[in-house]
């Protein structure tokens, strides 16, 4: 038996290395700062990972309930704030069950414990001794009633996670099941979202923007905006112009009427290339291995050559990006959908002249984006009108500064030599990925601030370091899923990293997985048409991992597959697999394309292996929803630029995927619940683009290895 009090712990309470605990635990030690129990009795979690549409706060919420063995309905979650909340960087890399639940398991189970202990003092017993029934403390034969909020004066939470045996355990209750989303009902009625807020006293503001980037102001006719209709104040810093109202119209008319009252200087015009080809060739490039097994092999005979590309990527959520500011004595307020409310905390401080704790970052709902959009940039722009005006401020994108200015993701190519045996096994593998970095989010590098109009003030701040995500310990940046998962005897993988990119680019979902995954599965279907062997049967003649094989097995069981079906020319289907990052979800597609007079995905057939599913619903939804975006992404969105800068800034030069082009979308989860939970949020984007080049090939025999894959460059191929 412990003789420790219930609030410290004794001498053989050994706090766990931090190298031992997932990331989110070992930077937030402190018990208070994930849970709560307040002076109504309510008690509340608190995690640092946020709500981006892809239901993981009710997922979390389910894996605390299970945890401290209470009701979720009795158990308040809250998300995303820097006052109370942990520091859990940016929700991201799909990790934020796999990381950040873990985190919160380990934090709840101790709590849990240390009030199991607060019990056995109250009842005289052995801690050992004590149970947990429906959310309350009691013993064994006696009914259970000292709840959280009993024994709260009895437990100090000010204290660090040790690792203590656990107590009274509940068993799993929520974990399992599809409880539903915590955020949709605000959202469906109104009201849910940042947009949405409407503080005392608000004003309304919006940002003139310069004619390209690197313009500089040199005149601002004031005078003549301050007249403008509904036009009450007027902020300028440097090269960063807003114009503010009290009603939201004329707040955006003002900022359309300003723009010819303002003088920029003309600015570095960009490189405007003839092809994606030509441009990621023209690229300045640091060259390094990452990855190499078997030597150096030269190149046997019948070895294929391909080069696969990717074009830049916005975003393109549906909804702008928005944030509100409320100055608050020396400090402020600031609500925001980021992504990584303490990096964006940090560089709010630094660009504002404040100390981190002058400064609160409230994480409210906004339209998914899964990647560093605007979202950022409309913080700071609102928090320096807020600054100025002294007033709080709601500052709202609108869709041609959502396209043109947001960060997009890093076109990409990627070079594969590549040859198998007779039996399909591979015995060469080169590849060489070229691409500029998937990452400079606010807080990125430590150095500099990556927000838009910090670059552009009287004082201006240059953004952080250029460099990408390391392939170890992080996954990678372009380097994501550049090392295929299959057992090749010789491979070599190669990165080209280009610093300078004419465009500002970040982190998008999956980052290099998408261009990486589809460049490996579709020169896998060019090797196996090469040989006259069955797709499936080469990837299984190089996969030596039993769940990558099962989750193959399961989706051809699922989609009928066969070799000896033939593609018609207008029908035809595709297999692809990946493994997010190597270490994250398995995820097997089959994708049927229709080509007749036009491109489309008819049907995608996929199975997942993520392990201890937490909520089935929501990781199902993660799957179609992640599939839909991948068939986007693939078949029809690519950024194009002039001169000035961005110029695809509307739905017809930016095209995303229709309701009507939905395809039926059948997914089965095929992972085992003894297996530690892995997030389900980005391992589909690279399959699905390699599944859809390889039905389309399987269809018509037209390799297309440049994405978007539209029905007119299949018509080119074609001759």
């Amino acid at each position: 038996m412990s003789t420790a009090t219930p609030d410290r712990p004794n001498t053989a309470e050994m706090t766990l290395p931090a190298a031992l605990l997932p990331v989110s635990l070992a930077n937030n030690l402190r018990l208070s700062r994930w849970f709560a129990v307040h002076a109504d009795g309510s008690t509340e979690v608190r995690t640092g990972k946020v709500e981006l549409g892809q239901g993981v706060v009710t997922a979390l919420l389910q894996i605390a309930s299970d945890a401290l063995g209470v009701h979720p309905s009795t158990l308040h979650i809250a998300s995303g704030h820097t006052v109370d909340g942990p520091d859990e960087s940016w929700t991201s890399s799909s990790l934020s069950i796999q990381v950040g639940g873990t985190a919160l398991r380990l934090v709840c189970t101790e709590i849990r414990t240390l009030f199991a202990r607060a019990a056995a003092l109250r009842l005289g017993a052995q801690p050992e001794d004590v149970r947990m029934q429906d959310g309350a403390f009691g013993l064994a034969q006696a009914p259970a009633t000292l709840t959280y909020a009993d024994l709260c004066e009895s437990v100090d939470l000010e204290r660090d996670y040790t690792g203590l045996p656990p107590l009274a355990q509940p068993g799993p209750r929520w974990v399992g099941h599809a409880l539903t989303r915590l955020d949709l009902q605000r959202k469906l009625r109104g009201g849910g979202f940042v947009h949405d807020l409407r503080m005392p006293g608000m004003i309304h503001a919006r940002v003139v923007r310069p004619p390209r980037t690197g313009a500089v102001l040199t005149h601002v006719d004031v005078a003549a905006i301050k007249v403008l209709r509904g036009v009450c104040n007027v902020v300028i810093d440097g090269s960063f112009v807003a114009v503010c109202a009290e009603r939201e119209h004329d707040a955006v008319r003002a900022q359309e009427q300003a723009a010819p009252l303002l003088q920029w200087s003309a600015g570095q015009p960009l490189p405007v290339p003839d092809s994606l080809d030509e441009h990621l060739h023209s690229l300045s490039t640091t060259d390094s291995t990452v990855h190499a097994i078997g030597g150096d092999a030269p190149a046997p005979t019948g070895t294929l050559r391909a080069r696969y590309l990717r074009p830049y990527i916005a975003h393109a959520s549906i909804g702008t990006c928005c944030a509100v500011a409320v100055p608050e004595g020396d400090g402020l307020v600031v609500h925001t959908h980021s992504q990584g409310v303490y990096p964006l905390r940090g560089a709010l401080a630094t660009a504002l002249g404040l100390s981190k704790e002058a400064v609160t970052v409230v994480h409210g709902h906004g339209a998914g984006c899964y990647g560093h959009n605007g979202a950022d940039d409309v913080a700071l722009e609102a928090a320096l009108v807020a600054r100025a005006t002294d007033r709080p401020v709601r500052l709202c994108w609108n869709r041609a500064e959502e396209l043109a200015w947001s960060p997009v993701s890093s076109a990409m190519a990627v070079d594969i030599e590549a040859a198998a045996d007779a039996d399909g096994s591979v015995v060469h593998w080169r590849q060489a990925t070229t691409s500029a970095t998937h990452l400079a989010r606010p807080g990125w590098g430590g150095e500099g601030v990556n927000l838009l109009a910090a670059s552009q003030l009287a004082r201006p701040f240059a953004p952080g370091p250029v460099r990408d995500v390391p392939l170890e310990p992080a996954g990678g940046g372009g380097t994501r899923n550049s090392v295929p998962m299959y057992g090749f005897e010789y491979c070599n993988i190669g990165y080209r990293f280009a610093a300078t990119p004419p465009l500002r680019v970040s982190a998008f979902r999956s980052l290099g997985a998408h261009a990486n995954v589809f460049a490996i599965e579709s020169m896998m279907d060019e090797l196996a048409a090469a040989s006259g062997i069955d797709p499936l049967k080469v990837r299984l003649a190089n996969l030596v991992d039993p769940r990558a094989r099962r989750v193959l097995e399961a989706v051809v069981k699922d989609a009928a597959w066969h070799a000896e079906r033939e593609g018609t020319g207008e029908w035809g289907w595709g297999l692809a697999f990946g493994r997010y990052k190597n270490r994250g979800a398995y995820f097997a597609a089959v994708v049927e394309v229709e080509v007749s007079h036009q491109l489309r995905v008819s049907k995608v057939t996929a199975a997942v292996d993520c392990g201890l599913v937490i909520n089935p619903d929501g990781a199902l939804n993660q799957v179609e929803g992640g599939i839909l975006q991948a068939i986007s992404c693939t078949l029809k969105e690519a950024v194009k630029w002039d001169a000035d800068g961005v110029s695809c800034r509307d739905w017809e030069s930016y095209p995303i995927l229709r309701f009507d082009e939905v395809p039926q979308v059948h997914v089965r989860l095929v992972g085992d619940p003894g297996d530690p939970p892995l997030g389900v949020g980005e391992c589909t984007m690279g399959p699905i683009a390699g599944a859809i080049a390889n039905a389309i090939s399987h269809a018509t025999g037209l390799r297309a290895r440049e994405m978007p894959i539209t029905f007119e460059r299949l018509a080119a191929l074609a001759g």
